[in-house]
């Protein structure tokens, strides 16, 4: 007599994938560049206020950007890999820390516009999407780096997004485009890093 057996997973299935892979993060690091990120959120809102738009502002989300690079490094990929679960699968339970990320810097965009000084033009909106393309801009790179011989690519990944904060903030760009203009959803800018989210 032939059995049955159905080709859907078990429910938990997708829980105990989930588990699996971020009970394989390593935390200290993610945790420390989350930190780092907070840290520099809170001295922009109190201490070294430079209005919407600081370098600190926009230093705080590419910290937050390499926690979530650091979050799909696979140090232990030889024993996770074992696991049955599939690669996509596992991914996306590591973007859930990008997931976490975005979510805190919306909310943390929302401070920065209400803090705003009067008279100056500053778009949520606009702060948002800017830092989203900053904190996505490492975890992806991240994953185009990873591979069998690069296991952790978070570091260099979360390295670069730092240095492009830097970069943009320190040399001319062409046609005198403000990399960081928060003043509306419509401005240059912000056009441009709806276009990398």
């Amino acid at each position: 007599m032939a059995v049955a057996v159905s080709a859907r997973p078990h429910p938990g299935t997708d829980r105990s994938a989930v588990h699996a892979e971020l009970g394989a993060v390593r935390w200290g690091p993610v945790a420390g560049a989350g930190a780092g990120a907070v840290a520099l959120a809170l001295l922009d809102l109190t201490v070294w206020s430079g209005g919407p738009g600081s370098l600190l502002t926009w230093l705080s989300a590419a910290l937050t950007g390499a926690a979530a690079a650091l979050a799909l490094d696979r140090p232990a990929a030889a024993v996770t890999d074992a696991a049955p679960y599939p690669s996509g699968r596992r991914l996306a339970a590591r973007l859930l820390v990008a997931a976490g990320g975005g979510a805190c810097w919306a909310a943390y965009a929302a401070l920065v516009v209400g803090g705003r000084p009067p008279g100056v033009p500053v778009s949520w909106g606009a702060v948002t999407t800017a830092g989203l393309g900053l904190l996505l801009l490492a975890p992806a790179v991240a994953v185009l780096l990873a591979g069998p011989d690069n296991p952790e690519p978070g570091s260099l990944a979360g390295s670069l997004g730092v240095l492009v904060v830097v970069g943009l903030m320190t040399v001319p760009l062409p046609r005198d485009l403000d990399p960081f203009d928060v003043s509306g959803m419509g401005s240059d800018a912000t056009l441009v890093w709806g276009a990398v989210v």
